[in-house]
């Protein structure tokens, strides 16, 4: 996304509002149901031969199918020859190649990769800010006006559910199997408000049975946001008997 919004900046469109874009991509516009929504599907002239450089699915310029779709199961533009869209990681060679054209850049000029195994920074934020400073508005924790350093958004740390967004769900559940080797399935489909919900839920296993949890999470068609799951913790004991359950909805 980053990088995406990058190439904005440096003068550069959607892949799919390209003038020869019809040739690549068939757009159904009976998905697209906002207007301005429409409008991002709109062929714009950049201020360079676009087509003297292939169609590039795999653009970081490319958008998802179902980029302002009414419902998102269902896609608003589709790859002619079945090719997947908006799948993109970094820059592709023809990205790279626009820039250095557009901006006439002799070399390219690429980082250092970074040592296998190794993650680009270890920091996780779980013990401290990683070397950032937070500064507080006077509306969350200082009792004095701090104005000149206060900035526009604040992460809280926090234990307490935060306003989310609503779900579409129906209503199943189905226990299978037991033992070794089997599939314990817990399906549970509930409707929340637009909230973050606390649950729990108890799945047998028996004594030194080795075992995985999975979580999946599927959106209704009317579902337009995303599903976030947070702070999970297992316990090696009954739900019902010793963890307290204020606050907890059972599933």
């Amino acid at each position: 996304m980053v990088q995406h919004e990058l190439m904005h900046l440096l003068g550069f469109q959607h892949e799919e509002q390209r003038m020869d874009r019809d040739q690549y991509l068939e757009i159904l516009a009976e998905n697209i149901c906002q207007e301005d929504s429409m409008k991002e599907f709109n062929i714009t002239l950049p201020g360079y031969d676009v087509t003297s450089y292939p169609y590039d699915v795999e653009s970081v310029m490319q958008d998802h199918d179902s980029k302002g779709a009414c419902f998102r199961s269902k896609p608003t533009m589709r790859d002619r020859q079945g090719r997947q869209l908006g799948r993109q990681i970094s820059l592709t060679a023809i990205d790279a190649q626009k820039i250095n054209d557009v901006y006439q850049c002799g070399q390219i000029l690429a980082p250092k990769p970074v040592p296998s195994g190794r993650p680009v920074n270890p920091c996780t934020f779980d013990v401290d800010w990683c070397g950032y400073t937070q500064y507080y508005k006077r509306s969350l924790y200082s009792t004095t006006d701090n104005d000149t350093f206060a900035d526009d958004f604040d992460w809280v740390r926090t234990n307490q559910p935060v306003p989310g967004v609503g779900a579409d769900y129906t209503v199943q559940q189905d226990h299978t199997g037991n033992g070794n080797e089997k599939i314990i399935k817990v399906i549970d489909y509930k409707t929340y408000k637009s909230e973050w919900t606390e649950a729990l839920v108890d799945i047998p296993i028996e004594t030194g049975t080795r075992f995985q949890v999975i979580f999946q999470a599927n959106a209704g068609e009317t579902h337009i946001s995303d599903t976030a799951i947070d702070d999970i913790a297992i316990y090696s004991t009954s739900c019902s008997t010793e963890i307290d359950e204020k606050n907890l909805v059972q599933i």
